[in-house]
């Protein structure tokens, strides 16, 4: 059976899905990615060894594809709908990230694929503009199942869309080999050798901020919270803010370089 990823190539999160849920159980993937960023290295290296089928606008080596002006905002929107002429008819078409590109290409192309599946995967479920979720909503009409991580944003779906789709929406987590080496640590290292790896003082409450280097992570406004805090409250505080992927706007991890300077705490950015 042939399985197609609307997504991010370059997603840990992606990575993680197709490697522990798709791969053993020989579906033929295919990930349609839209990022204009090139899929980093060692994934693209794993892609081609288990013959994943990546299909990036990044490697067609288009030029202006970080550019924002009016022009090139409209050319690589059709860039990106060209993309689906290199993918084959698929048993199983997953939107992940429910944005509106994605979903035009769903509608543009729905001959393609017999199931469709939508995942919400937090930020994307927020209300947007009329014009959007009439696309959202068309969408939602092919849909098999509509899936969201946590309950809060299944809520919040429903308040945006009505009841009319309960019987499709679904909440579900996915894999992630993160959890497997939690379990494998848990019973491996104990509380405080885990802070000592960290250079977290054994005194202090440690607050981690974030899970990546996305501007939608709000750390900088985080740490100005944290900075406002009494003298005598950020003397006990450990800030950790995980930037480890998602390095793809400076000014931002700019921000919250200067903000944890400034912000009055001990921190440490990994």
């Amino acid at each position: 059976m042939r399985y197609l990823i609307i997504g991010d190539a370059g997603s840990m999160h992606i990575f993680n899905f197709v490697k522990t849920v798709l791969l053993p159980r020989n579906y033929e993937v295919h990930i349609l990615t839209l990022s204009p960023q090139p899929v980093r290295e060692m994934y693209r290296a794993f892609y081609r060894g288990n013959g994943v089928f990546v299909h990036s606008i990044a490697e067609k080596k288009y030029r202006g594809l970080n550019k924002t002006d009016v022009f090139h905002r409209v050319l690589n929107f059709f860039r990106k709908f060209r993309l689906m002429r290199d993918v084959p008819e698929v048993d199983i078409c997953h939107v992940h990230s429910v944005y509106k590109t994605a979903c035009l290409i769903v509608l543009r192309n729905k001959s393609k694929f017999k199931k469709l599946i939508l995942s919400y995967w937090g930020s994307d479920v927020n209300v947007k503009t009329p014009y959007v979720l009439k696309i959202c909503k068309k969408c939602f009409n092919y849909a098999d199942v509509i899936t969201t991580t946590v309950k809060e944003s299944y809520n919040k779906v429903r308040a945006i869309y009505g009841t009319g789709y309960d019987d499709k929406l679904r909440i579900c987590r996915f894999a992630t080999d993160g959890l497997v080496c939690i379990t494998k640590l848990s019973g491996e290292t104990t509380r405080e050798e885990c802070r000592k790896a960290y250079g977290i003082p054994k005194e202090k409450i440690c607050i981690t901020c974030g899970y990546n280097a996305y501007p939608a992570q709000h750390q900088d406004k985080c740490l100005e919270i944290i900075g406002a805090l009494p003298t005598t409250i950020r003397k006990k505080l450990f800030v950790i803010l995980p930037m480890q992927y998602g390095r793809e706007d400076n000014n931002y991890i700019e921000k919250v370089f200067k903000a944890a300077k400034i912000s009055g705490v001990e921190y440490k950015i990994l």
